[in-house]
C-alpha cells in the first residue's frame, strides 16, 4: 500500500509539474495586439478576449482612471503587454492558471513575475521580418555576448531591466536597444551595402565562432560585397575587394591569386578552397556565386591551422546560402545582362602596315629573304617579297612593283580579323531560389543558368547549376540532420580560331566577303603537288570558320553530396559527423573535320606517290581527326568531431576535437582518333611506331600521337583539436594541434605524418579605455604563432617512371620522372601575427591592423647530385624562405542620416626572400630569365643587364663585362657576374589594396571601387631583330625609334638595325634595364548604381533591386610613361590585349 501510495504521489507531483510547465509555456506563447487609444479597463478587456484570461483584483484597493493611453502593440507576448500596461501605474501582476492577479504596489516594488527575476528574450529580424540567425548581442553593462539561434532568437536570464543591448550582424548596421524592463524585444536591423565591420561570426569550415573570441586574422566578405561583380566565377567576385588577397597573373598558380603572398618556391601556391566545410576539388568555374552567402579568408596560422598541411597558402572558406527555421517561404529571382564591345586589336605596340612594308623592302635589298626565296621546301613568300622578287627577275617593271606594293599599304589585317572573327559579347545570368523553414526544419533550393556569347564568333559558354540543402531538427532539438546536394555543369563550344602566320597587309576576304587563300607553300607548287592527286592544300581561314571546320567543346560536370549529423550529448557538448562524396569530370573534345586545313595538311604531309601504280599512299587516313582528353576525380571525406561550447559565469570554453579521412582519386586519359566518322562513331587505326617521310621537306617523323593515361590516389588521415578559453569576455587564449598523414610523403611512419600547431591570445581592452570612450570606443589586441603545411604533388618518396610509346624498334621505353627520395617531408610554414582591432568616435571609424612574419622551412627545391647517379639534381626539402607583411582595413561612416556616405579602405604590404637554395646560378642568363631562384632575393625577382647606352658610332647596345663597357654579348650572357646586372625589384606588387565608397540616399545607392598596386616592376616588349619578319608576329613599333646616325643615342635606347642579325645582341637588349617599367597603377574597377524598393501586395512583401554596373573601366593613373597597363602587358600582334569595358543591367526580386 505504501509503495502504491508513493507511486501515485510521484505521478501526481510529476503531473502537476508537467501541467505547470505546459501552463507557463502556453502563456509564454500567447500573443496580443492592441492598436489605438484605450483606457486601462478597455485594454484589459481586449487582453481578456484575445488571451482567454481573467483579471482578478480588489475594487476597493485598485481603481483605474478614464484617461486614454496610446498603444502600438502588434503580436507581442502576453507578459510584454502586461508590463506595458501596469508598470507605469504601480500595479504588479501574477499569472495563476487562467487568472491574472493584480495588486497595488509602492514605487519601489516590482512585479514578481518580471523585475524581481527578469528574463529578457527577443528576436532579431531584417526589414522584411526574416529572422537573422547568428547575430551577436553585446551587453554594454557587463560585456557579456549572446548569439541568436537558428530562429534569430536569444534569451537572457536574471537580466537587469535597464540593460542596453548592442546588436550586430553581417551586412547590417549596428543597433543599440534599451530593454526598459521589457521581457521581450523585437529588434529590426537595417542593411548597409558593402560594409564588412558588422560581420561577427567567423566560419573556419570546422566551426563558427564569435569574432570576439577569435585570436586569428581573417577577412570576411558578405553577399553584398560579393555582388559587386556579376562574373560567373567566384574568384572574380573576390578580386579587388578583399583584404590580404592579391589578384595577379604572376602569383604562379592557375587561379592567379595569393593570400599574404608566396609561401613556397615550387610547391602548390594556390590557396585552399573550402565549400561548405570540405575542400573543393572540382573546377571553380562551376561554383555559382549566386549560391554563396559569404566568404571568409583565413590568413594566419591560428585561423588556418585547423586545415593542416593544405593551409600554407591561406584558406578561402565559401559558405552557401541556407534557409532559416520558422521562416515563411521566400522566393528570390534574379537576372542580369552584360554587354562587352569587341576588343581593340590595334592597341598593341605594332608598326603600321606601311612601316612594315618599308622594313621588308629594306631587308629584301640587304638579302634577308634570299634563303627563303631559294629554299628547296617551296615555302610561300610574303606578298611584298613576291612582288619585289618578280621585279628583280624582270617579270614585272619596277613601277608596276611599286604600284602593287603601295596598294597594300592601306590594308590592316587586324581590322579584317576584328570584322570576321570577333563580335560584341553578351553574357546572360538567371537565378532562382526558394528558402524557408518550420520549427523543425529549414530548406534552400536554387537553380541557375548562365549563357555567354564569346567575343570570338561561334564561341560560347553555358552553365547549369542546382543546389539543395535541408536541415531537420528533432522535437527536443538535440538531433540535427543536414543534407545537401550540388550539381554543376558547364559547357563551352566554338569553332573560331584566329588565323596564324599572317602579315599586316593580308586580306582575308574579297570585296564580296568570299574568303581568300593564305598559303604556307608557294602557289605554283600547290597547284601541281602530288601530280594533282593530293588533297587541296590551300589555307583559307574564313572558309574554315564558315564551315565550322574545327569544333571545340569542353564539358565540366560536378556532383557533391553532403550528409551531416549533430547530436547534443549535453547542453555544452555535441558530437558532429559529416560526410561528403564528390564526383567530377572535365572532358575536352576537338573534332577537325575532313575539310579543315589541319586535316588536309597533316594527311598530305605524310602522303607519298607509289611510282608504279601512281596511287596515293596515306599513312594518315582520310576522314576527320578526333582529339579527346578527360580528367575525372572522385573524392570522399569523412569527419567526426566533438564540439564543446561551455559558458559558466565569467568563463567560456569553445573547443573541437576529432579525426577525418580523405581520399581523392584522379584519373586522366587522352587520345587521338584518325579517320574518324562521327556519324558511325568509327575510326581507322594508324601506325605510331614507324617513321614516315615528309613529302615537302623529306625529314622523317612518326605520326603525331597524344595518347596518355594517368591515375593518382591521394589519401590523408588527420587528427585535430582546437580550443579557446575566454575569461570575463576580455581575455582569450587559443591553441590548436593537428597531425596529417599522407601516402605521398615519406617512407617511414614518422615521415608520413606532419605535426602542426598554433597558439594565440587576445585582450579586449575596451574596458580600459572607457575614460576616453568618446574617442576610442573599442580596442582589441591579438597575437598568434603556429605552423601550417604544404605539399608538392609532382614528387613522391618512391621511384616514379613515365612509360612512353614504343620506339622505332617496337620496344616500350620508360624515363625516370621522379627519383626515389625516402627523406621527403612536408613543407612547413611558420607564421607570427600581431593584430589590433579598433573603433573610434562611437564606431564612426573602425578597422584592424595586422603585422605578420612567415618562415618557410623544408621547402621543395633543387639540389645538385653527382652525375654518376644518372641525375644532375634532385627535388627535395632543401630550401628555406622568409616573408613579412602588413594588412590594414579601415571602415568609416563619413555621413549618417537620410544621405549617408561610407568608405572601406584596404591596404596591404607583402614581401618575401629566399634564404636557402642549393642550386647556384651558372650564368647571367639564369638571373635575367628567372630560371634559378636566387638566395637573398624574392622568389619572383626581376633582373636585367646593366645598361651602358648605345654606341655613338654603331648604335650597338652596350653592357658591362669585368666592370668595363662591352659589346661582347656572348661573354656578357655566359658570365656569372651579379655586378654586371641590375636587380630591378619584384614582379608581384608588394603594396596593393582598394578604396570603396558607397553613397546612399533613400532607396538609391551609388558606389565605386578603386584598386591600386605599387612597387612591382615588369619587362616591356621591344624589338627583336632576329624575329623581325617571321610572319608569326608583327614587329614592335620601337623600330621606328631605332638608332640611325651618331647623336641618336642621346634620344633613344633602341639599337640600330645591323644585318646579319646577332641573336646574342638581341637577347642582351631584350633583357636590358631600359626595358624595365614601373608596375604601379590605380584602376577604376567598377561603378554601381542600385535602386532598392519594398512594396506590399496583400500579405506578400516584395523587394526589388534594379542595378547598373560598369566594370573594366580602365586606369586612372599608371607609373610608367609608355601608356602600358601593367596587368595587360601588350604583345606584338593582338595577344594579351586590354579587356573592353563591361556594362551590366540587372534585376533582383524577393518575395
Amino acid at each position: 500500500m505504501n509503495v502504491l501510495y508513493a507511486r501515485i504521489k510521484n505521478k501526481v507531483v510529476l503531473t502537476t509539474i508537467l501541467a505547470l510547465l505546459l501552463s507557463i509555456q502556453a502563456f509564454s506563447q500567447k500573443v496580443v495586439s492592441i492598436q489605438g487609444k484605450f483606457t486601462t479597463t478597455q485594454a484589459m478587456e481586449i487582453i481578456e478576449k484575445q488571451a482567454g484570461v481573467v483579471f482578478v483584483y480588489n475594487n476597493d484597493k485598485i481603481s483605474f482612471t478614464s484617461e486614454k493611453i496610446s498603444f502600438t502593440l502588434n503580436n507581442v507576448p502576453l507578459q510584454y503587454a502586461l508590463n506595458k500596461l501596469f508598470n507605469t501605474i504601480n500595479i504588479s501582476w501574477k499569472i495563476v492558471g487562467n487568472n491574472i492577479s493584480l495588486k497595488k504596489t509602492s514605487n519601489s516594488e516590482t512585479s514578481s513575475d518580471t523585475l524581481s527575476n527578469l528574463t529578457i528574450s527577443g528576436i532579431i529580424v531584417d526589414s522584411t521580418g526574416t529572422p537573422l540567425p547568428g547575430a551577436t548581442i553585446h551587453l554594454k553593462s557587463s560585456k557579456k555576448v549572446l548569439v541568436s539561434n537558428n530562429n534569430g532568437r536569444f534569451e537572457l536570464s536574471e537580466a537587469d531591466p535597464n540593460t542596453i543591448f548592442e546588436v550586430t550582424y553581417t551586412g547590417f548596421r549596428k543597433k543599440e536597444v534599451f530593454a526598459n524592463g521589457q521581457p521581450f524585444l523585437s529588434i529590426t536591423l537595417e542593411p548597409v551595402i558593402g560594409e564588412l565591420s558588422a560581420i561577427d561570426v567567423v566560419s573556419t569550415g570546422y566551426q563558427e565562432i564569435p569574432k570576439e573570441r577569435a585570436t586569428g586574422s581573417f577577412t570576411q566578405i558578405d553577399q553584398k560585397l560579393l555582388n559587386r561583380s556579376v562574373s560567373p566565377d567566384i574568384i572574380s567576385h573576390l578580386s579587388g575587394v578583399t583584404n590580404g588577397l592579391l589578384t595577379d597573373e604572376n602569383t604562379g598558380n592557375t587561379l592567379g591569386i595569393s593570400v599574404r603572398g608566396r609561401s613556397t618556391i615550387f610547391a602548390n601556391s594556390t590557396p585552399l578552397i573550402i565549400l561548405d566545410n570540405f575542400p573543393y576539388e572540382g573546377d571553380l568555374t562551376n561554383i555559382n556565386p549566386n549560391d554563396i552567402q559569404s566568404v571568409t579568408i583565413l590568413k594566419d596560422a591560428s585561423a588556418a591551422s585547423i586545415w593542416g598541411v593544405k593551409a600554407g597558402n591561406g584558406v578561402i572558406v565559401l559558405t552557401s546560402k541556407k534557409g532559416a527555421k520558422n521562416q515563411k517561404m521566400k522566393l528570390s529571382i534574379g537576372s542580369n545582362l552584360t554587354f562587352m564591345a569587341k576588343p581593340n586589336l590595334n592597341q598593341g605596340p605594332n608598326v603600321s602596315t606601311s612601316e612594315y612594308i618599308d622594313l621588308e623592302k629594306k631587308m629584301f635589298d640587304l638579302g634577308y629573304f634570299d634563303d627563303l626565296i631559294n629554299n628547296p621546301y617551296h615555302s610561300a613568300l610574303p606578298q611584298v617579297i613576291e612582288i619585289l622578287n618578280q621585279a628583280r627577275m624582270g617579270s614585272i617593271s619596277t613601277d608596276e612593283a611599286n604600284e602593287q606594293v603601295n596598294t597594300l599599304r592601306n590594308i590592316n589585317v587586324r581590322n579584317e580579323i576584328s570584322k570576321y572573327f570577333y563580335q560584341t559579347a553578351l553574357d546572360q545570368q538567371y537565378s532562382i531560389n526558394i528558402s524557408g523553414g518550420s520549427p523543425y526544419d529549414k530548406y534552400y533550393l536554387s537553380g541557375g543558368y548562365d549563357k555567354d556569347r564569346n567575343s570570338l564568333v561561334t564561341n560560347g559558354y553555358a552553365r547549369t547549376t542546382f543546389s539543395g540543402a535541408n536541415t531537420y531538427y528533432s522535437t527536443n532539438n538535440k538531433l540535427t540532420i543536414s543534407t545537401g546536394v550540388n550539381f554543376m555543369k558547364g559547357e563551352s563550344n566554338g569553332s573560331s580560331q584566329t588565323p596564324v602566320a599572317i602579315y599586316p597587309y593580308t586580306k582575308l576576304a574579297d570585296s564580296h566577303g568570299n574568303g581568300l587563300n593564305i598559303d604556307f607553300l608557294q602557289k605554283t607548287y600547290l597547284d601541281t603537288v602530288g601530280q594533282g592527286l593530293f588533297l587541296d592544300w590551300h589555307y583559307n581561314p574564313l572558309n574554315d570558320l564558315k564551315n565550322h571546320s574545327v569544333k571545340n567543346s569542353t564539358v565540366s560536370t560536378d556532383y557533391l553530396y553532403n550528409l551531416a549529423l549533430n547530436y547534443k550529448l549535453l547542453r555544452w557538448l555535441a558530437i558532429d559527423v559529416k560526410y561528403q562524396y564528390g564526383n567530377g569530370e572535365n572532358e575536352i573534345k576537338t573534332i577537325y573535320n575532313s575539310e579543315s586545313y589541319f586535316v588536309r595538311n597533316l594527311i598530305n604531309s605524310y602522303s607519298s606517290i607509289n611510282p608504279s601504280t601512281k596511287s596515293v599512299i596515306r599513312p594518315v587516313p582520310l576522314g576527320a581527326i578526333f582529339d579527346r582528353s578527360t580528367r575525372n576525380y572522385v573524392s570522399q571525406y569523412a569527419r567526426t568531431q566533438l564540439n564543446i561550447n561551455y559558458e559558466g559565469g565569467q568563463h567560456q570554453i569553445t573547443a573541437i576535437v576529432g579525426a577525418e579521412i580523405r581520399n581523392l582519386n584522379t584519373k586522366g586519359f587522352s587520345n587521338r582518333l584518325y579517320g574518324y566518322d562521327q556519324t558511325h562513331s568509327s575510326f581507322i587505326p594508324v601506325d605510331y611506331v614507324n617513321v614516315y617521310r615528309s613529302y615537302v621537306t623529306g625529314s622523317t617523323s612518326p605520326i603525331p600521337s597524344i595518347e596518355n593515361i594517368s591515375n593518382q590516389n591521394d589519401r590523408y588521415v588527420s587528427l585535430f583539436g582546437n580550443a579557446a578559453y575566454t575569461f570575463k569576455n576580455v581575455y582569450t587564449i587559443s591553441a590548436s594541434a593537428r597531425k596529417d598523414g599522407s601516402n605521398l610523403i615519406g617512407v617511414n611512419s614518422n615521415q608520413k605524418w606532419a605535426p602542426l600547431w598554433s597558439v594565440g591570445a587576445s585582450w579586449d581592452a575596451s574596458e580600459k579605455v572607457r575614460s576616453i570612450e568618446n574617442i576610442l570606443s573599442f580596442l582589441k589586441l591579438r597575437t598568434t604563432f603556429g605552423y601550417n603545411g604544404n605539399i608538392d604533388k609532382s614528387i613522391t618518396a618512391m621511384l616514379v617512371t613515365t612509360t612512353l610509346n614504343a620506339n622505332y624498334l617496337g620496344e616500350v621505353t620508360s624515363i625516370v620522372s621522379n627519383p626515389p627520395n625516402p627523406n621527403l617531408r612536408w613543407e612547413k610554414i611558420g607564421q607570427f601575427n600581431l593584430g589590433v582591432d579598433f573603433a573610434l568616435f562611437s564606431n564612426r571609424i573602425s578597422g584592424s591592423i595586422d603585422f605578420y612574419h612567415k618562415n618557410g622551412k623544408d621547402l621543395i627545391g633543387y639540389s645538385p647530385l653527382a652525375p654518376s647517379s644518372g641525375q644532375t639534381s634532385y627535388k627535395g626539402n632543401t630550401s628555406n624562405m622568409k616573408g613579412r607583411g602588413l594588412d590594414i582595413a579601415i571602415n568609416t561612416e563619413n555621413l549618417n542620416g537620410q544621405f549617408s556616405w561610407n568608405t572601406s579602405i584596404n591596404l596591404n604590404y607583402n614581401t618575401d626572400k629566399i634564404t636557402v637554395y642549393n642550386i647556384k646560378t651558372t650564368s647571367n642568363t639564369d638571373y635575367v630569365t628567372g630560371r634559378v631562384p636566387i638566395e637573398g632575393y624574392p622568389v619572383l625577382s626581376l633582373f636585367s643587364y646593366k645598361w651602358a647606352g648605345l654606341s655613338s658610332m654603331s648604335g650597338d647596345p652596350q653592357g658591362y663585362l669585368n666592370h668595363s663597357k662591352s659589346t661582347d654579348y656572348s661573354s656578357i650572357l655566359t658570365a656569372n657576374d651579379l655586378n654586371s646586372l641590375v636587380y630591378n625589384g619584384r614582379m608581384v606588387s608588394p603594396v596593393f589594396g582598394n578604396i570603396l565608397n558607397t553613397f546612399n540616399f533613400r532607396s538609391l545607392s551609388l558606389s565605386f571601387n578603386i584598386s591600386y598596386k605599387f612597387g612591382s616592376r615588369f619587362r616591356r616588349n621591344s624589338i627583336s631583330y632576329s624575329d623581325l619578319l617571321s610572319g608569326y608576329s608583327v614587329p614592335n613599333n620601337d623600330i621606328v625609334k631605332k638608332w640611325t646616325k651618331p647623336g641618336d643615342e642621346k634620344t633613344t635606347n633602341v639599337p640600330s638595325l645591323n644585318y646579319p642579325f646577332d641573336p646574342n645582341r638581341d637577347q642582351f637588349y631584350q633583357y636590358s634595364s631600359p626595358l624595365i617599367e614601373n608596375g604601379g597603377a590605380i584602376r577604376l574597377n567598377d561603378i554601381q548604381l542600385r535602386y532598392n524598393i519594398s512594396t506590399h501586395h496583400g500579405p506578400i512583401i516584395c523587394s526589388y533591386s534594379l542595378f547598373l554596373i560598369g566594370s573594366n573601366l580602365g586606369l586612372l593613373w599608371r607609373a610608367n610613361k609608355n601608356g602600358i597597363d601593367p596587368d595587360h602587358i601588350p604583345m606584338p600582334g593582338y595577344s594579351n590585349i586590354i579587356p573592353p569595358k563591361n556594362f551590366t543591367v540587372g534585376l533582383k526580386m524577393d518575395f
